[in-house]
């Protein structure tokens, strides 16, 4: 049987060569750690995008604006969920949901609204349904902080998070799903962070600290490359490190997981389309295919020579009839099978 299938991303392990920048992410140990910039650019827009690489271990805040005022204005992406509670009162509050990805694995988070409603995509695909979001713009006052919830009481911060974030991307424009893909896996060069005729309007990609005179100390900035300039300055113990992937670009040459996993696909069920994700401790031949509840094999997604470190694959089901299916992954002496469920 012929599927038309597409592969959205392979993380391939480069070796690193004199003069090569290795991509370093946010580390947040989900015990105070977050970072904090000034700036109200939130504020009063006509539409947002917020897209962001993530491995969590755990549910938090990935990027809030929260402010207990009057009433709750904010926006905010968790890894469960994206919200906006506009200027009025809490009955406008508007949520959308993401399973929780607190998997150790990374994801592509994106979080659109266009002005009339909220939608998510995962991995690059569009997941769940959208909703009806006509309230805002908000009007909030409050810091944009990451990795947590700004608290108005000790502990500092609330809904903290205990991840690996990188190229975190704030925009006054919805973006299409098109758009979202077409630089998911890249990073951005001047003509989008030069200009506010991109709509790009944050951008930290948490690749190195600088003294950028924020802060206590000055001496743990992080660039934000928009005009807008909203660097931030880390709290507690947060950090920036090589101990992960998120672009797929450049990977630190010692970077490896531990070991072989298959990872539940995402969205499950799904229609038409969903990912399966795995990852390699040791590179080597590598087959995944799908079997039908006759135990027939169906497809063939993968069958070739991988490297170590994380991969995944987009599986479009529109040529098969709904129903449940399995997917294995061998690779070397490790096999395993989990269950997904086609639903036209």
């Amino acid at each position: 049987m012929k599927t038309m299938l597409s592969t959205i991303s392979a993380f391939i392990l480069i070796g690193l060569s004199s003069g090569q920048v290795t991509n370093k992410v946010l580390v947040l140990d989900g015990d105070d750690d977050f970072m904090i910039t000034g700036g109200t650019v939130l504020n009063d827009l006509q539409a947002v995008t917020v897209s962001v690489w993530l491995n969590s271990g755990s549910g938090g805040a990935i990027l809030s604006t929260h402010f207990h005022g009057v009433s709750w204005e904010s926006v905010e992406l968790l890894s469960q969920w994206f919200i906006i509670n506009s200027s009025d009162d809490m009955s406008t509050r508007q949520r959308v949901s993401y399973p929780v990805v607190a998997d150790y694995t990374w994801h592509h988070l994106a979080a659109v609204w266009d002005g009339s409603e909220m939608r998510l995509y995962l991995d690059g695909i569009a997941f769940g349904d959208s909703i009806d979001a006509p309230n805002p713009p908000w009007n909030s006052p409050a810091a944009i902080v990451v990795g947590a919830r700004a608290s108005v009481s000790e502990p500092p911060a609330t809904s903290e998070l205990k991840a690996k974030i990188d190229e975190l991307r704030v925009w006054n424009v919805a973006r299409t799903q098109t758009q979202i893909k077409a630089n998911m896996h890249t990073i951005l060069g001047p003509e989008y962070y030069n200009t506010p005729d991109s709509g790009l309007i944050a951008y930290w990609r948490f690749d190195s600290l600088e003294n950028l005179g924020i802060g206590d100390d000055g001496a743990d900035d992080i660039r934000d490359y928009s005009v807008n300039q909203l660097h931030g300055d880390l709290n507690g113990d947060a950090t920036i490190d090589t101990g992960g992937v998120a672009l797929g670009l450049v990977h630190d040459h010692q970077y490896s997981p531990r070991s072989n996993r298959l990872f539940q696909n995402y969205p499950n069920p799904f229609n038409p389309e969903t990912v399966i994700s795995w990852q390699l401790a040791i590179g080597g031949h590598v087959e995944l295919s799908v079997y039908n509840l006759l135990g027939e094999k169906v497809a063939t997604l993968v069958s070739q020579r991988m490297n170590a470190g994380h991969h995944s694959y987009r599986f479009d089901g529109r040529k098969f009839s709904s129903g449940l299916y399995y997917y294995s992954l061998v690779a070397g002496t490790y096999r395993n099978v989990r269950k997904m469920i086609l639903l036209h």
